[in-house]
């Protein structure tokens, strides 16, 4: 069985680059994977759900 890695706001945070509230914000709306609840006061997300939704983002390259 494979389990799979739950990582808190700080590491959705850095990983996205994106704020806490942009997250939440983009949840609400359905943008963003759901997060599952761990404890009255905690929530978490699954890794991997952060790593597809982050590989169905545009590539846009400036120049």
């Amino acid at each position: 069985m494979e389990t799979t890695k739950i990582i808190k706001i700080r590491a959705v945070c850095e990983m996205t680059q994106l704020s806490r509230a942009t997250i939440y914000r983009k949840q609400v709306a359905g943008e963003f994977p759901s997060s599952v609840k761990l404890s009255t006061r905690c929530v978490g997300w699954y890794a991997d759900e952060i790593e597809m939704w982050l590989g169905q983002l545009p590539r846009t390259h400036s120049g």
